[in-house]
């Protein structure tokens, strides 16, 4: 069954993270699990190319609003396609929950750089990356975290549908993409809420993706 707006807050789901749990602050779970050496997150070796290396090509789509299965939302959206990308042949896929974090050229993890030189390497083929971010409520004043958790956190088929449905029937079009059919090459990557519903979706469309 879907989860909408008035079903989450009736869960409580929209409450804040309590400050306490069995009497110990999150800052001491945080002083917990700080090790040295650990406290940002290194980008890999493939996340800085040689000179030289050709890069694939990023097209943006800011506030794209082509969400059915999230009526009235708008959200970020930019496609990232292989160097030379050969528009005939199936390529393979691999879609950003959570899109701004990974897409930053000098963020922690840089992930079209890193597609660029594993392309270079020959370690990939024709591959669309598809970067994308949680909705936004158009007119509400609710922090942009509550779309995105009733989105990410709500381990139904909505996310599923969103991404079949929605999302790569635009991406198919707009960039006149032939994209490979086998869920071994198509991809879905997210880390902690973007995790889930990258599981989720995978979960229950083990066939897509």
């Amino acid at each position: 069954m879907s989860l909408d707006h008035e079903t989450y807050h009736l869960l409580g789901l929209n409450e804040p993270t309590p400050t306490q749990l069995n009497g110990r602050s999150r800052a001491n779970f945080l002083a917990t699990l700080t090790v040295p050496g650990d406290v940002n997150y290194h980008p890999c070796r493939e996340a800085y190319p040689h000179p030289g290396t050709p890069e694939g090509v990023i097209i943006a789509f800011p506030a794209w609003d082509g969400a059915k299965v999230f009526p009235g939302t708008v959200r970020d959206v930019s496609i990232y396609t292989t160097p030379n990308f050969d528009r005939a042949a199936p390529a393979s896929l691999i879609i950003f929950q959570d899109g701004a974090f990974y897409l930053t050229p000098n963020g922690p993890v840089r992930a079209t750089k890193v597609l660029d030189v594993m392309f270079a390497k020959g370690e990939i083929g024709a591959t669309v990356a598809v970067f994308v971010n949680p909705g936004k409520r158009q007119g509400s004043s609710e922090p942009p975290e509550i779309q995105r958790s009733l989105e990410y956190d709500s381990m139904t088929l909505d996310y599923g549908h969103f991404l079949l449905d929605d999302l790569l029937p635009f991406v198919t079009t707009t960039i006149g993409a032939n994209l490979s059919e086998d869920p071994a090459r198509r991809i879905l990557c997210g880390i902690s809420s973007g995790g889930i519903c990258a599981f989720t979706a995978s979960w229950h469309f083990s066939s897509s993706f």
